[in-house]
């Protein structure tokens, strides 16, 4: 059975994965959160010489990761973000990196998680991380039209429980004694992100 984020292990060519896969230097030791198949630590392992740490929850999707991992914490128990115990083990180890690309927003505690996290990089570590962006024109045409619609996947994923726009992730890098060293974005418009959203639907004033 296949993960609802499983993408294939094809290289990123763009989005988050391409990203962080871009921006990570070689050899560095990498704590990857959410990894799902594996798409990223494949690549971050062959073409980069990394070692890579998984936590996922879906145990099947992370058996496929695995493969290029060191450690792997797998399953609803393991790999529970939530349940730290990826940090009893893995927290006398020091990364180059860690990773959440568009995962906190499934958390119910993100900033704890990530603040947890951050102890163990090393003193030059970096965080790499994603989250949709609640602020979206796609969202806010759709609440100005009194909708509010969850999918199974992408920026309203009914598994989000937890909502950012730019300044409250801001503030919340903050609060874990972080700071913003880069900063990209992805741009879409509303009508391409299945939100049945589009700028006909408001006034042209609005």
């Amino acid at each position: 059975m296949s993960s609802r984020y499983d993408y294939g292990l094809s290289r990123p060519t763009e989005g988050p994965s391409y990203w962080a896969l871009e921006n990570i230097p070689c050899n560095s030791r990498v704590l990857e959160f959410g990894c799902a198949n594996g798409r990223l630590t494949k690549y971050l392992q062959e073409e980069k010489n990394c070692q890579v740490d998984i936590v996922e929850l879906d145990k099947e999707a992370g058996k496929c990761a695995k493969a290029f991992a060191k450690t792997a914490l797998l399953g609803p128990f393991w790999g529970d973000i939530n349940r730290m115990i990826w940090y009893r083990l893995l927290g006398k180890r020091r990364y180059d990196a860690i990773v959440f690309l568009d995962v906190l927003e499934h958390l119910p505690d993100p900033k704890n998680i990530l603040k947890k996290a951050s102890e163990l990089l090393e003193e030059d570590g970096t965080v790499y991380l994603s989250v949709p962006n609640i602020a979206h024109n796609g969202v806010l045409i759709g609440l100005f039209r009194d909708e509010f619609q969850y999918h199974d996947t992408g920026l309203l994923d009914n598994t989000h429980i937890h909502f950012f726009t730019k300044n409250t992730l801001d503030e919340m890098v903050r609060d874990v004694g972080l700071c913003a060293i880069k900063r990209e974005s992805l741009c879409f418009l509303p009508e391409s992100l299945n939100l049945d959203a589009h700028y006909d639907q408001i006034s042209q004033d609005l």
